[in-house]
Order: structure tokens, then C-alpha cells, then sequence
């Protein structure tokens, strides 16, 4: 099957339009996980034109869409149950991929940067640890660091201890699971005191990563809509195509983002869910 999907990319002021754009095609579960990938297209003259075969009834489309000029992805659709476009000679139009580039720093100890997500996520942390004060910060290697407080019970006593752990931060490239927009990963050694946390450590570490790429997601969630605003469209999903902690004793913890708001539009009927908060 020949299918013509139309991509149309801008950017805001100071920003290049992605151009040098590939449409890569998957298969994918209904809860986003890759089954098969399927094609990858140049898009030319505003149009990735892929051969597809029959999709399986229990299987969705899924869109990523790279640019060579950058790093990550520049959109990313999640399950579909239909592409946008019409076949390369179908008379009829069906939406359009549109996608949007643009960024800034934000401080992501802040409001603007979702801060209090990370901390109600932690709020609750792995049995038997108790948190009891999250602080956001970063490092000379301009990683981003989660320090928390927190206590052990152990022998009918609680004990404190302190674990500080630096995380990298980077786009996803998942297809089909766009809500998650940035993921994180620890580096380098741990800095912990107090009560023991050997055993624990591996949970600690697996939580605060999470918590910190829920807490990037949402922020760039937030900054993507503002970049759309100006391009008329409601984004439905956001790629980072990077995040970078900055240095130099700047106030709070700056964040400089590269990111995309992505949406499919015109279709007569909507051809992907919209992200929520």
C-alpha cells in the first residue's frame, strides 16, 4: 500500500525549520510498545511517500519523524489507528503531521520547570524508605542532581540517611509512548550518608530517575505549548532534541531546551489522542 503522509515543519523566531526530515513508520501495541519497525522515507516537497503493508487488526501505526540536522526526534505520534494523508492517489486529504520548532532555558527547579512534580513523586519512595525533603540542584559536571532526605526503620528505630544522585537528561525517541518526552539516567557515583542504603540503592536510583524525567516531560510539555501558540496549533505531543543542565553559578538550576510541538491536523476526525498533564 502506497501512502502519501503530508509533514509541514516551521519554527519560531531565532530557530531553523527541521529540514532534512525522515518519516520513520512502527507498528506498535495499544499501549505504545514497538512491535515492528516498519519503513523510513525522506520527506520531500512536504510529503513522506512509504509502502506499507496491511496493518494487523490488533496493532496501530505509530510516526517518528527525525531531522539529520538534529539530534532526537522531531515528532512523535503515539498509536494510530490511521495515518494522516491520503494514499499517494486517493482523492481525499486526511490531516497532516505539523510540527513546530523551538525552546529557551527554564529553570527546572521552578515552577515553570514542574518542580513540584519531581517531589510528589518522590514523596512516596521504595518500602521501607521514608522521604522527608527533596532538594533539586546541580553539579560542576552540569548533571542534574536530586538530593534526598529520608529515614530507614529499622530495628524499631527510624534511622536518617542522605543520598544525592546525578542524572544525565536527554530526548526520547520512543514512537509510541509520546508523553514521556525526556528520560534520565544516572552517572557517576552516588553521594549517600547515614543509614545503609546498599540494599536499596538500585530502587532509589530507578525513582529518582523516573521522577526526574516525569517532572522534564511535563515542563517541556509546558514550554511546547507556548512555542505552538505562536504557530496557531494545539501541540498533542512534544519531542526534546536535547536538554542541558547549564553551569557558570547561574541562579537555580537553568535548563536550556531544543524541543518540537508536534500535532496532527486537519483530519476530519481526530487521528491521535491529546496528551494530557
Amino acid at each position: 500500500m502506497s501512502h502519501a503522509i503530508p509533514v509541514q515543519a516551521t519554527a519560531a523566531d531565532g530557530f531553523a525549520p527541521p529540514a532534512r526530515m525522515v518519516a520513520e513508520l512502527f507498528w506498535v501495541t495499544a499501549d505504545g510498545r514497538v512491535a515492528e519497525e516498519l519503513v523510513a522515507a525522506p520527506v520531500a516537497g512536504g510529503v513522506a511517500t512509504v509502502e506499507l503493508p496491511p496493518r494487523p487488526r490488533q496493532l496501530h501505526w505509530a510516526i517518528r519523524v527525525r531531522d539529520a540536522g538534529s539530534p532526537g526526534a522531531v515528532f512523535r505520534s503515539g498509536p494510530l489507528d490511521r495515518l494522516p494523508g491520503p494514499p499517494a492517489r486517493g482523492p481525499l486529504a486526511a490531516g497532516a503531521v505539523r510540527i513546530h520548532r523551538g525552546g529557551g532555558v527554564l529553570r527546572i527547579d521552578s515552577p515553570e520547570g514542574a518542580a513540584s512534580l519531581v517531589r510528589d513523586r518522590l514523596a512516596t519512595l521504595p518500602a521501607p524508605l521514608i522521604a522527608t525533603d527533596v532538594e533539586l540542584g546541580a553539579d560542576a559536571e552540569r548533571r542534574y542532581v536530586v538530593r534526598v532526605r529520608g529515614l530507614v526503620p529499622a530495628g524499631g528505630r527510624a534511622l536518617p540517611f542522605r543520598y544525592a544522585r546525578g542524572l544525565r537528561l536527554a530526548g526520547s525517541l520512543d514512537p509510541g509512548r509520546p508523553r514521556r518526552s525526556v528520560v534520565a539516567w544516572p552517572e557517576g557515583p552516588a553521594d549517600a550518608g547515614g543509614a545503609p542504603l546498599r540494599a536499596l540503592a538500585g530502587a532509589l536510583d530507578a525513582a529518582i530517575a523516573a521522577a526526574a524525567a516525569d517532572q522534564l516531560s511535563a515542563a517541556a510539555l509546558g514550554a511546547a505549548r507556548a512555542v505552538a501558540a505562536d504557530a496557531g496549533f494545539a501541540p498533542s505531543s512534544v519531542s526534546v532534541a536535547a536538554v542541558e543542565v547549564l553551569g557558570g553559578g547561574a541562579p537555580g538550576v537553568p535548563a536550556r531546551i531544543a524541543l518540537c510541538a508536534g500535532a496532527i491536523t486537519g483530519a476530519l476526525a481526530p487521528a491521535e489522542p491529546t496528551i494530557a498533564d
